[in-house]
């Protein structure tokens, strides 16, 4: 599947604004799922995502989005706006640049002027217990790849 950065910010958009980011106009669950799962992974967001331990797949089972990481909201202010996220757009396009995190963190800083700091965003074990206390019901045979349990 390929990322795709517009329903990246459409979903830290909707984390950010606490509105359901489980169904997105245009978009399969599946990629809304493996989209998920890429913010997780990429540190921007603090969720959980569970593989079926009976099927290999690059989409996760089920994901939880909690809430955006400080990384998150210091990347969803410099493009949240509809004004920059086109000039940030455009700059990487005639730049003939792809549209990756870090290169619309380096476009911010040169159209704008300023980057934040990052920060590490690492889980914490109390943060993963937290996961696993909300409401997140587990398949059974299902693995959660953040902690590596397994569902009951």
């Amino acid at each position: 599947m390929r990322r795709d950065m517009e329903l990246i910010r459409k979903v830290l958009l909707a984390v950010e604004a606490c509105i359901s980011h489980r169904l997105i106009d245009g978009y399969s669950q599946d990629e809304l799922r493996y989209h998920q799962l890429l913010l997780i992974n990429e540190g921007l967001v603090d969720g959980c995502f569970v593989d079926d331990l009976n099927h290999a797949a690059e989409v996760p089972t089920a994901v939880m989005l909690t809430r955006l990481t400080w990384a998150g909201h210091d990347f969803i202010e410099a493009i949240g706006d509809e004004t920059r996220w086109g000039k940030v757009k455009a700059f990487l396009a005639d730049s003939e640049k792809q549209i990756t995190i870090e290169t619309v963190k380096a476009a911010v800083t040169l159209l704008f002027g300023y980057a934040k700091p990052s920060r590490d965003t690492e889980p914490h074990a109390a943060e993963i217990q937290n996961l696993h206390r909300a409401d997140f019901i587990y398949a059974p045979n299902t693995l959660c790849r953040s902690c590596r349990r397994i569902g009951r």
